[in-house]
């Protein structure tokens, strides 16, 4: 095969992969909404933990400190899902979610981290907000 044509082969079959994906990922419909309560708190030394399973408390950290809840995520469905977590609220500014979206196949699980980070420049109190899963079909 000369080179020319291997490279318009790849190049095709690269566009065709993409597209399935994008394909993928664009047609599913949202089938449900979980809203959680979401609490963080910023203090000057103190550090404090939260065993709370009504709502995802990250705790307490000082500047540039840090608290983390892992979200255990399992699709017990029979088709795909895809989950997002949207976080709103004054605690937004504080949140990363890893992976903040993903597909699960049927009966598929995933530990998900919410992390808290408190910069050295933060604002002390606490900040409350909600941490919402969009759950989602093909």
């Amino acid at each position: 095969m000369k080179p020319k044509h291997f490279g318009i082969l790849l190049l095709c079959a690269v566009f065709w992969t993409v597209g399935i994906a994008a394909f993928v990922y664009t047609t599913y419909k949202l089938e449900q909404v979980i809203p959680y309560k979401a609490k963080f708190g910023v203090s000057e030394r103190q550090i404090g933990l939260s065993t709370s399973v009504d709502e995802l408390n990250l705790g307490v950290a000082p500047r540039g400190g840090t608290g983390k809840r892992h979200v255990f995520v399992e699709n017990t469905q029979d088709e795909p899902r895809r989950y997002t977590f949207v976080v709103e609220g004054d605690i937004a500014q504080f949140i990363q979610v890893s992976p903040q979206t993903f597909i699960l196949r049927p009966r598929e699980s995933k530990t998900v981290d919410i992390i808290g980070i408190a910069p050295p420049d933060a604002e002390l109190g606490t900040f409350e907000g909600t941490i919402s899963i969009l759950i989602e079909q093909p």
